[in-house]
C-alpha cells in the first residue's frame, strides 16, 4: 500500500549572493521520508522577497545568508539583520522559520567555531532554528527537509520514549526506598519556628557583635578551611547560637520556602527587618569538609542515603519559571557573576545555556587558531572539544544549586544539616551533580559521595567553557 505524500508549501528569502537560488533549486520537489513514522513529505518551494506576506499563504520559511568570508560583512552581521526584520514581520511564527547558511563548503578552519556556535545564538537571540548547507556537498539539506516535517507536521510522543522515562522513574524510586533504610535520622518538626534569642533593633546593633574576637575568629576558621581556589562569603559567629552575613536579596526568600517545603534540617532565618545582615541559626557540629576523613565506611554510606532522600525530596517539586523562587533570577557559581534572566521558560534557559557554552568555546578555539597561526601553539595540539549537551528537558526542579563539603554539617547526634540556599531555586536536575566541579581540590572520596548520592547523576561537560 503507497502511503500518502504529504506536501508543503515553503518559502525561501534572502539577499543577493545568499544562495537561496540554488537551495531552492535542490529543495523543490524534494521528498523525505520521516524514519519514526514512514511518512512521505514533499517540498514546494517558492522564492520570494523580503517585502511579501508568507503566512499564511506558505506553510513555512526559510532566510538565507552566505557562510563565505566577507570582508565588508561578518557572519553575525548577516544573520542580525535578518533577525531585525523576522521580529518586525513575523513575530507569532517563529516555529515556523529557520535561518539556514549555505556555502557551509567555502567555510575556513578559522571560521569553523564561528559556525558551528550559530545554532546556539541563533535560537537564544532570533528564536528560530538554525541549520548549515551545501549545495556542493549536499550537507545540511535533509535536515532542513526534517525540521519542516516535524515543524508543520509534529511528531506524537512516542511509546518507547515514555516507557523508558516510567523503567527510570522506577529505578529511582527503589533506590530511594532502599536510601530511606539507612538514612539519617530528622527530628520531628526540625523546621518549626522559634522566638528570636536576642533583640537586633537594627543592622547597627549586629556591629559590636560581629567584629568581636569570637566572631573574627569563627570567620577566619571558614575561609581557612575553603581551600577550593574560590571564594566565600563572609560569616561571623556573632552569639553561640547565631550566624550573621551578608545579605543577599533571593537568600532570605529561599530559605524560608525551602523550610516550609522540606523535611530536610535547615537552619532557621531570622530577624527580617535587617536591610544589610543576614541572621540564621548556627548549627553545632562540623563540615562533611572537615569531618570526612574521619568517618567509617558505614557513615559515610548513610550520609550518601540521607543526601539522596534529600535531593529526592526538591525533586518532587517542579515550576515551569526557572529561577530562585520569588522572581526567577538565575544565580549561582554555575553562572555568570551577576542576576541573570528571568527567563520565561525552560527552553529559553536551556538556550542560554547553549548559547554561553558556545560562546565560551568559540572564544578558545579562535585564541587556540590564532596561537598556532603565530608560532605560540604547535599544530599537533588538539584544538578545544565543542560542547557537549543532554537533551533538552522540560523538567524544572527545585535545587540546592551548592551541595557541597562546606555546606553539610553533620551535628553531634548524626543530623545532617544543609545550609546556604542563596543559590537554590528551579533548574534541570543536572545542574545540582554540575556544581561539584568547582570543589576538585577537595578529596576525591567527599566529592563523589554527592555526585552518587543525585538521584539521575549527569555527567555534563563544555558548560561556559571560557
Amino acid at each position: 500500500m503507497t502511503s500518502t505524500v504529504q506536501s508543503i508549501r515553503v518559502a525561501i528569502c534572502g539577499a543577493s549572493g545568499s544562495g537561496k537560488t540554488k537551495l531552492m533549486e535542490q529543495l523543490d520537489g524534494y521528498t523525505f521520508i520521516r524514519p519514526r513514522d514512514n511518512k512521505s513529505f514533499r517540498l514546494t518551494v517558492q522564492e520570494t522577497d523580503s517585502e511579501s506576506i508568507i503566512f499564511p499563504d506558505y506553510k513555512f520559511a526559510l532566510f538565507t545568508f552566505t557562510l563565505q568570508n566577507d570582508p565588508d560583512l561578518e557572519i553575525d552581521q548577516k544573520w542580525r539583520a535578518i533577525k531585525a526584520s523576522i521580529w518586525e514581520r513575523y513575530p507569532l511564527h517563529f516555529s515556523k522559520i529557520c535561518l539556514v547558511g549555505t556555502k557551509l563548503d567555502l567555510v575556513t578552519l578559522r571560521e569553523h567555531a564561528c559556525v558551528r556556535s550559530l545554532r546556539a545564538a541563533i535560537a537564544f537571540w532570533v528564536k528560530v532554528k538554525y541549520i548549515s548547507t551545501s549545495s556542493i556537498t549536499k550537507i545540511g539539506l535533509d535536515d532542513v527537509a526534517r525540521l519542516i516535517a516535524d515543524q508543520v507536521y509534529p511528531l506524537p510522543v512516542q511509546a518507547e520514549t515514555f516507557n523508558r522515562g516510567l523503567l527510570e522513574r522506577l529505578g529511582n524510586k527503589l533506590l530511594d526506598v532502599l536510601a530511606s533504610l539507612f538514612a539519617l535520622p530528622v527530628p520531628k518538626n526540625i523546621n518549626q519556628d522559634t522566638p528570636d534569642p536576642l533583640v537586633l533593633a537594627d543592622d547597627d546593633a549586629v556591629e559590636p557583635l560581629w567584629t568581636s574576637p569570637e566572631a573574627m575568629a569563627f570567620n577566619k576558621h571558614i575561609r581557612q578551611m575553603n581551600n577550593t581556589g574560590f571564594s566565600t562569603s563572609s560569616a561571623f559567629k556573632i552569639s553561640p547560637t547565631l550566624l550573621a552575613k551578608s545579605r543577599k536579596p533571593v537568600e532570605w526568600a529561599n530559605t524560608v520556602f525551602a523550610r516550609s517545603q522540606f523535611n530536610i534540617p535547615i537552619p532557621q532565618p531570622r530577624y527580617h527587618h535587617l536591610k544589610h545582615w543576614f541572621v540564621q541559626d548556627f548549627i553545632q557540629g562540623k563540615t562533611l569538609q572537615e569531618c570526612w576523613d574521619t568517618l567509617g565506611f558505614f557513615m559515610r554510606f548513610r550520609i550518601a542515603c540521607t543526601l539522596r532522600g534529600y535531593i529526592s525530596q526538591m525533586r518532587r517539586l517542579t515550576r515551569t519559571l526557572p529561577g530562585s523562587v520569588d522572581g526567577g533570577a538565575i544565580i549561582g557559581f554555575n553562572f555568570a557573576f551577576m542576576y541573570n534572566g528571568p527567563y520565561s521558560s525552560s527552553r529559553r534557559l536551556h538556550q542560554w545555556f547553549e548559547e554561553a557554552a558556545y560562546q565560551g568555546w568559540r572564544r578558545l578555539f579562535e585564541d587556540d587558531i590564532a596561537a598556532v597561526d603565530d608560532g605560540r601553539m604547535e599544530a599537533t595540539v588538539p584544538l578545544p572539544m565543542e560542547p557537549l549537551f543532554p537533551n533538552f528537558d522540560e523538567n524544572l526542579m527545585f535545587t540546592h544549586g551548592d551541595i557541597s563539603p562546606g555546606n553539610l554539617i553533620l551535628f553531634d547526634d548524626n543530623v545532617l544539616w544543609m545550609i546556604d540556599w542563596c543559590d537554590s531555586g528551579f533548574y534541570p536536575p543536572w545542574v545540582e551533580p554540575l556544581t561539584l566541579y568547582r570543589y576538585e581540590k577537595l578529596p576525591q572520596s567527599s566529592t563523589l559521595v554527592v555526585r552518587r548520592s543525585t538521584p539521575s547523576p549527569v555527567s555534563f561537560l563544555g558548560l561556559f567553557c571560557s
